[in-house]
């Protein structure tokens, strides 16, 4: 089927209906949401390109110290490894969407998941010069995830937090054992509104809830915070083999 610019819809076949108006605005909405996303596919792919193709060329075409060789390879590396980072959000959004999404769900260390990401988000953080201040209180108990998509959550807060604070900021991440759930929070340094935080944390919200849990922003008195929200295994227990188990 194709949207005419008239509002109409046409067939395979060539024939023709008009929506009704309720159908209509969710149809255009769905265009508008659509438009968005891949709009912000392509930036958040073409950034880290960009930058590989620049320090190629740069290697390829003028001779160069060694110090510059090193910079020009990390660089490269660091991002063909954001460029990775993107293509998987967008494989697992497909999975998603298509209900074929899994979850490996095995009980997990939330001190384990946050150094992991923590550690995944070096290279940016390095070059941006950003510092990570962390508060790990241990919980009560582990969560019952997948360990590979629940650090992904983890890192994509703690890539969002280093992108939009300036260069040479702090960070901070704190892990919250509370009553029958565990909260990672993620503040940054970013001044004025923040922008959006594109696939990445998109697919992140997602994620949360398969876990039974969720992903928001704060309004917190020190500023605008990232909360991850989990349910402890005890509680998590009577819906462990339900929805989680498959998207």
């Amino acid at each position: 089927m194709v949207r005419r610019c008239d509002g109409r819809i046409e067939r395979a076949g060539g024939t023709f209906y008009t929506p009704a108006p309720a159908a209509s605005a969710l149809l255009v909405r769905a265009h508008v949401r659509l438009d968005e996303f891949f709009a912000s596919a392509c930036h958040e792919l073409r950034t880290p390109l960009t930058a590989i193709l620049g320090w190629a060329r740069i290697l390829r075409t003028r001779p160069v110290d060694c110090e510059t060789s090193g910079r020009a390879l990390e660089a490269i590396e660091r991002n063909a490894l954001a460029e990775a980072h993107v293509i998987q959000d967008l494989l697992d959004g497909s999975l998603l969407v298509s209900g074929r999404l899994r979850l490996d769900r095995r009980p997990l260390d939330p001190v384990a998941i946050v150094r992991n990401a923590i550690g995944a988000a070096r290279p940016l953080l390095v070059s941006r010069h950003i510092s990570v201040a962390t508060a790990l209180d241990a919980p009560r108990g582990p969560v019952l995830g997948d360990p590979d998509r629940l650090s992904r959550v983890v890192l994509n807060m703690v890539a969002h937090a280093a992108r939009v604070s300036p260069p040479g900021a702090e960070i901070h991440v704190r892990l919250l054992g509370d009553t029958g759930a565990v909260r990672v929070r993620v503040r940054d340094a970013a001044p004025g509104p923040r922008p959006s935080g594109g696939i990445s944390i998109a697919l992140a919200e997602k994620i949360a809830e398969l876990h039974g849990g969720s992903l928001r922003m704060l309004e917190a008195a020190e500023g605008p915070t990232q909360e991850l929200s989990l349910p402890l295994a005890e509680a998590d227990a009577g819906t462990a083999a339900g929805p989680g188990a498959a998207a």
